[in-house]
């Protein structure tokens, strides 16, 4: 199983409730940064068990799949347990032993399309083409004209869509970043 089949396996049991699935598929010392979970596979394993006893059941529905390296991206359309339908981009890092140690994510309800008719889920689904290492200057140089580091944290950015909760309300202490 490839580190993308993974992630997409690992995103599948929120509509399958497949808790051995996703315990398998995740380290034990998995860091979550959504803050509105806990971290840990038990804590990840947990919300998987609510979405199940949810009188309207979870859909998924992945738009886009890629992997590099020990990195995988995913681009999806959720509606957890009906709370209307959400799009995602998700970051999963995997460890050594091909288990997913560290998730990052960012939702944003679903909008209509732009003025100029697009929305947020079209564009290329296929990379062609693609030299990786002049893509990575690429990105490396954009994510240096929009964020500031120091000491190897993010210091500074320009913007951020999501509004983020009250520090007292956080179910892990990982930060958003």
């Amino acid at each position: 199983m490839t580190n993308k089949e993974k992630a997409l396996a690992l995103i599948g049991t929120f509509v399958s409730g497949d808790l051995e699935k996703a315990k398998s598929l995740l380290a034990p010392e998995y860091k979550q940064h959504n803050l509105a979970f806990g971290t840990g596979a038990d804590a990840f394993v947990a919300a998987v068990a609510g979405l199940q006893q949810a009188p309207v059941k979870t859909t998924v529905n992945n738009i886009r799949a890629f992997e590099d390296g020990d990195h995988v991206f995913l681009q999806t359309v959720y509606n957890f347990a009906g709370a209307g339908e959400q799009v995602a981009f998700d970051v999963f890092h995997f460890n050594a032993d091909g288990k997913i140690d560290e998730h990052w994510d960012n939702l944003q309800n679903v909008a209509e399309p732009n003025p100029s008719g697009h929305t947020q889920i079209d564009g290329t689904l296929e990379k062609k083409d693609v030299d990786k290492e002049e893509t990575r200057r690429i990105v490396a140089g954009f994510v240096g004209d929009v964020l500031r580091g120091e000491n190897g944290f993010i210091a500074e950015h320009w913007d951020v869509m999501e509004t983020l909760a009250a520090k007292e309300t956080w179910q892990n202490q990982n930060g958003k970043f």
